[in-house]
């Protein structure tokens, strides 16, 4: 099987676990060896759900941190694989689908080197499954009408 066949298929694993009803955070332990089960079939132990939100929640503060859009993009949205050391640090991104190149490698200098704050429960199987969305900043809105006149 080539590369490209494994990755369409981790692709579809992690839709799968996104649309496995995660509150928008899907988990895979080594989606590239699983078998064709959808992830949602079996249970996910509490910790892995509880350090895949960590993650998140460093990812989304370290992209928020930035001052420049990824790509000159406000927007944009992706499933990713990251992988965590023992350490606690990001030591490998990739989106899972294919797509923008560009903002893949953008992404990926951001956020490899990331200290999440721990590591991994010893039983999580990487990588981690995360959709990560980025929305852009809500128009300013004003809770009063315009004055006439000064």
């Amino acid at each position: 099987m080539g590369i490209r066949a494994v990755l369409q298929r981790a692709s579809r694993r992690a839709w799968h676990a996104v649309a496995g009803g995660m509150l928008g955070m899907g988990l895979s332990g080594g989606a590239l060896a699983q078998a064709e089960t959808p992830l949602a079939a079996k249970p996910v132990p509490q910790a892995w759900v509880a350090y895949a939100g960590l993650v998140r929640a460093c990812i989304e503060q370290a992209l928020a941190a930035s001052t420049a859009d990824v790509q000159g993009r406000a927007e944009w949205s992706v499933v990713a694989q990251v992988w965590v050391n023992g350490q606690g640090t990001v030591s490998a991104f990739a989106i899972a689908e294919p797509g923008d190149a560009a903002l893949a490698r953008e992404l990926q200098t951001r956020l490899v080197g990331l200290h999440v704050g721990a590591a991994p429960p010893p039983t999580l199987r990487l990588p981690i499954i995360l959709r990560l969305d980025r929305q852009a900043a809500p128009a300013e809105t004003h809770d009063a009408p315009p004055r006439e006149g000064g």
